[in-house]
């Protein structure tokens, strides 16, 4: 939602998420704040690839990933129970005596239109991302991508990113940004975006949300 009310007019924000119950939550969130927002189910779920030929992958490497998944979902329970309580009594107490003053209705009013006119389109696509890549040219009408957010899955992360050059669907200056390449991390993915001569990579250090646990973003520009 935050990405999509800084993007110009016209503009169009495609979103993966895999449970489709999920995907219903954030379209009413994207629809509550104006936001043009269409959820579009998958096709499949059996992983595609953009070439012929190519095997799925294997039950062993299904298993691996299911295992780092639980480590990962493992790792940040652990980290929010023994930060909690410390983020609870170190929170600063805001004064709710502090808020703007209210708009008047009709000057609201007028803003909301305006936003809810001017907003990008949202495409909600419920599915795996090894499901979906595949088809974003074909059957959902895409060409490349300007900024691709990677947020989701760790061990995914390398997987995907070949995936999309696979498919044609980053041009040179594409963005990728990666979350959390710190904590859980991604390793295979920033040796992968740092060592490859099509990426210029910079990373930012950071702190794992609503914690105080080092953490970080990789920015990597596609080169051709």
């Amino acid at each position: 939602m935050r990405i999509a009310r800084f993007l110009p007019p016209g503009a169009r924000l495609v979103t993966l998420e895999m449970n489709h119950h999920y995907a219903q939550v954030a379209k009413q969130i994207l629809g509550h704040a104006g936001v043009d927002a269409q959820l579009s189910p998958s096709p499949s779920s059996v992983p595609q690839s953009c070439t012929q030929g190519e095997e799925p992958v294997g039950g062993a490497t299904h298993s691996s990933q299911r295992r780092w998944r639980l480590q990962e979902a493992l790792i940040y329970t652990t980290l929010h129970c023994l930060q909690l309580p410390l983020q609870l009594f170190s929170r600063t107490p805001q004064n709710p005596l502090a808020a703007s003053t209210p708009k008047p209705p009709e000057e609201t009013a007028g803003r909301q239109q305006t936003k809810r006119s001017s907003t990008c389109k949202v495409d909600l696509l419920v599915g795996t991302s090894s499901a979906l890549i595949p088809q974003l040219k074909k059957k959902f009408d895409l060409d490349k991508f300007d900024l691709v957010f990677i947020d989701h899955w760790k061990t995914s992360y390398l997987p995907d990113t070949k995936l999309l050059e696979e498919c044609g669907l980053l041009a040179s200056g594409t963005v990728l940004l990666a979350d959390n390449v710190t904590c859980p991390g991604a390793p295979d993915y920033l040796q992968y975006v740092r060592n490859s001569p099509r990426y210029k990579s910079l990373y930012f250090p950071s702190q794992l949300e609503y914690l105080q646990v080092e953490d970080g973003m990789e920015k990597s520009i596609f080169l051709g």
